[in-house]
């Protein structure tokens, strides 16, 4: 299953990144794509980024202080928004709580950068898979293993902070 990374500006490029690598580490049949990644060069991008778009079952929106209005990040949102027979949309927040994000994006359950928070998007991911093959005390157990607590690599808030 595809789960479609959106982001704008550097700093929420960074945490889709972190994210790229640490859900398939979790949730080993999830697919995470970024377009800055994902797509080659010379295809025509707005065509692909309209497939995938509609090829995605969960999306998750990146959102950092002085992003939450990008007109890029609000598009995608609502692209996202029209693709999904049912909508699985999680804006992520980094340094900013669900009131200061625009009515877009604040619709969907948010996600926040702590473990409970995380492990339960997790479960939200596992859970939209239509053929999903992990249980949840997989998840649990893969998640554990793999927090991204202050000394890992996968950590966002070290990207935050820098």
């Amino acid at each position: 299953m595809k789960v479609f990374l959106t982001w704008s500006g550097s700093l929420s490029k960074k945490v889709a990144m972190v994210l790229r690598d640490w859900i398939p580490t979790v949730i080993p049949s999830a697919t995470p794509w970024i377009s800055s990644e994902n797509i080659d060069k010379g295809a025509r991008w707005a065509v692909e980024l309209a497939r995938q778009l509609e090829e995605t079952s969960f999306g998750i929106i990146c959102v950092v202080p002085g992003n939450q209005n990008a007109p890029w990040l609000n598009f995608e949102a609502g692209a996202l928004s029209k693709s999904f027979g049912e909508s699985r949309i999680s804006p992520f927040l980094i340094g900013l709580e669900s009131n200061q994000i625009p009515s877009t994006i604040s619709q969907f359950q948010c996600t926040v950068y702590d473990e409970e928070d995380l492990l339960r998007l997790a479960h939200s991911i596992n859970k939209s898979m239509a053929s999903n093959n992990v249980t949840e005390k997989q998840i649990e157990r893969s998640f554990r293993v793999c927090w991204p607590g202050p000394s890992c690599p996968h950590n966002v808030v070290n990207y935050y902070n820098s």
